[in-house]
Formats: C-alpha cells, sequence, structure tokens
C-alpha cells in the first residue's frame, strides 16, 4: 500500500510542474505586444548626423631582417669583366728538405678496442690501407708506433710525428 501511495504523491508532484511550466509559457506569449514600442508610435524623432571616419594609417617599408637581425643587409655581386686579368701567383722552388718534413700518413680508421683475456692490455682495432689490424699499445705496424689505445680515439708515432685518430 506504501508504494502505491508513493506513485500517486510523485505523480501529481510531476503534473504541478508541468501546469507551472505551461503557465509560464502562454503568459509570457499572451503579453508579448503590450509594451513594446515600435518605431512608428515614437514621435519627434531627433535626427542623428553619423558620419564615420575612415581610420587611414601607413605602413613603412622597414629594412630590418627578421631573420638576420640586421638592418637592410644589402650584398652587391661582383661583376666578372673581360678586363680583369687572374693575378699572377709566384711559386717559390719546393726544395728537398721541405719534402722530407711532410709525410703522408696511410688511411686509417678505428673501431674501437677490447679488453680481457689474460693480458690486461686494451687490444685496438685499426683498419690501416684497408686492411684491419689488431695491435696493442707500444706495438708497431708497417713503420707507425701504437703510442696509446683510448675509448674513443687512439694516437698514433710515425717518423717523431704524433697522430690522433678518432672513432
Amino acid at each position: 500500500m506504501n508504494k502505491k501511495i508513493a506513485n500517486g504523491l510523485l505523480i501529481f508532484g510531476v503534473l504541478i510542474i508541468w501546469i507551472f511550466v505551461l503557465k509560464r509559457t502562454t503568459h509570457i506569449f499572451k503579453n508579448e505586444n503590450s509594451n513594446v514600442l515600435t518605431y512608428s508610435s515614437i514621435e519627434n524623432e531627433p535626427e542623428i548626423d553619423i558620419k564615420f571616419k575612415k581610420d587611414t594609417f601607413n605602413i613603412g617599408v622597414y629594412k630590418r631582417d627578421p631573420f638576420l637581425d640586421g638592418y637592410g643587409k644589402t650584398f652587391k655581386r661582383k661583376m666578372n669583366n673581360s678586363k680583369n686579368t687572374p693575378k699572377k701567383v709566384n711559386k717559390k722552388p719546393i726544395s728537398k728538405k721541405n719534402i722530407g718534413s711532410k709525410m703522408l700518413w696511410p688511411k686509417l680508421k678505428y673501431y674501437g678496442y677490447m679488453k680481457g683475456g689474460s693480458n690486461k692490455e686494451k687490444l685496438a682495432l685499426i683498419k690501416m690501407n684497408n686492411k684491419l689490424h689488431r695491435v696493442r699499445s707500444q706495438q708497431e705496424i708497417n713503420n707507425i708506433l701504437v703510442y696509446s689505445v683510448f675509448a674513443d680515439s687512439v694516437i698514433l708515432k710515425m717518423n717523431s710525428q704524433f697522430k690522433t685518430v678518432y672513432k
């Protein structure tokens, strides 16, 4: 019996809410035209002369280039004229002393080192003239002494000249 009473009260409450909603909507539509002033009902309308002024401005040409952080950097291209002749270069004679001081190193590439085994020294992997060599520190190959071995580089010595080869 309690369920029937509760359902009846809820239905009654919903009906009251719908009555208020319908009453409000009909009240708004019925009184819509009573308080509204139309344009024709206003007498002695003051004349309003509105003139719009255009806002004009000039956009100037700026010489600043935002990408170069400078002002108007212009570059002039040099034109090659047929009148201009190339400068003459004075060649110095090559002496025998200069030839001996410059040594040509073979093509070198360092791949890294290995550590372990019975010997605790680092074993470097060096590619010399497209031939792979496994050498330890203070070992010589093709008149090139492996001076020291590091993780990222190796120092080589040839005829009192040192060269560092990186990975």
